[in-house]
């Protein structure tokens, strides 16, 4: 049922759309090649696939999952383009460091570890932490949470003492 209702509200976003008015979509992107070169990217969406005309710069990858804003590029909405990828998960180019990623200046820390060892550290974002190919630990700052334990550990050594 929930499909059902996402995809209703989809398709009227497609058929309401006009030329150059933006939305969200949820879904798969991949590349489309001709020679080598991409020329579109594909958007699969609730079974349906939408193809993209000639993406900009960093944004030619794909993504296994992600949020993404599309526009119309004619009235009749049968042609879209990629104005922006919200979030993009997993894609053979989105493994480890992919500074391709353009991150919202949003600060909401998060404690994340990089997945090529090393000490915890604090993101600006779950995007940034994603693009640096680390780990979520929880939501917040690293150091604050370090802190507490520090505070907690010092808090029971005195009180076992």
């Amino acid at each position: 049922m929930k499909t059902l209702i996402a995809f209703f509200f989809l398709a009227l976003n497609v058929a309401v759309a006009s030329e150059g008015s933006s939305f969200l979509v949820e879904g798969e992107l991949q590349k489309v090649e001709l020679n080598g070169k991409v020329v579109a990217q594909k958007l699969i969406a609730l079974g349906h696939e939408f193809y993209l005309s000639s993406p900009e710069k960093g944004e030619d990858r794909e993504c296994l999952g992600g949020v993404y804003e599309i526009a119309a590029n004619d009235v009749e909405g049968q042609s879209f383009k990629l104005l922006h990828i919200h979030r993009c998960e997993g894609g053979a180019n989105n493994m480890g460091l992919n500074k391709n990623i353009f991150c919202p200046a949003v600060y909401q820390p998060v404690c994340g570890i990089p997945t090529e060892g090393g000490a915890p550290r604090t993101y600006g974002n779950t995007c940034e932490m994603s693009r640096d190919g680390a780990k979520k630990l929880f939501d917040g700052a690293c150091e604050k949470a370090l802190n507490s334990l520090q505070i907690g550990a010092a808090i029971n050594r005195f009180l076992t003492k």
